[in-house]
């Protein structure tokens, strides 16, 4: 069995039978947008988990949130009341404030904005769909743009998390 190099495969070779190329192209955009996606809230989750158990967030809560809202108010509450990260509230707050605003883009884009099944176009289409709660939504017109902006919104928020990241796993800063 021979091995193809990752830059040899061409995106007909991933399709599965029936696939058109512009549903190959959407899911290029939204799995882009996935994993970049998935890259920052990865690297947000590792800073609440380090500010629960290293910077006293476990005293404001038995145990650490899950979901990703939660993360985010937990964050809020943690900068907003601990001491020992008082010196980088202003940042954090607005880094969550630009990060749940992303978020409602993110959920809008990848869990109502289209169905593949639907793509006669490349990312066009009207699909009714019922969030959690059981409403009901109509998706958008996706543009790809919202797509690629997203993706440029996740990158910006992942680097504007560095310098509060190396502020809280210095060596200095574990209690």
């Amino acid at each position: 069995m021979t091995k193809t190099p990752l830059n040899e495969i061409t995106l007909a070779a991933l399709a599965a039978e029936g696939e058109t190329e512009s549903q190959l192209r959407a899911y290029v955009a939204v799995g882009r947008a996935v994993m970049v996606w998935g890259n920052l809230e990865q690297n947000f989750s590792n800073l609440v988990a380090r500010i629960y158990h290293d910077h006293g967030g476990a005293v404001l809560r038995p145990e650490p949130p899950f979901a990703l809202k939660r993360k985010i108010e937990f964050w809020n509450e943690c900068f907003r009341t601990l001491a020992p990260l008082a010196a980088h509230q202003k940042a954090a707050l607005k880094f969550s404030r630009d990060f749940a605003e992303a978020k409602k883009q993110r959920d809008d884009l990848l869990h109502f904005a289209w169905d593949v099944g639907e793509i006669s176009k490349p990312l066009k289409g009207r699909v009714s769909r019922a969030n959690a709660k059981g409403h009901v939504r109509e998706t958008m017109s996706l543009p790809l743009g919202a797509i690629n902006g997203l993706v440029n919104k996740a990158s910006h928020l992942n680097l504007r998390l560095f310098p509060l990241a190396m502020a809280l796993f210095s060596p200095s800063a574990v209690r």
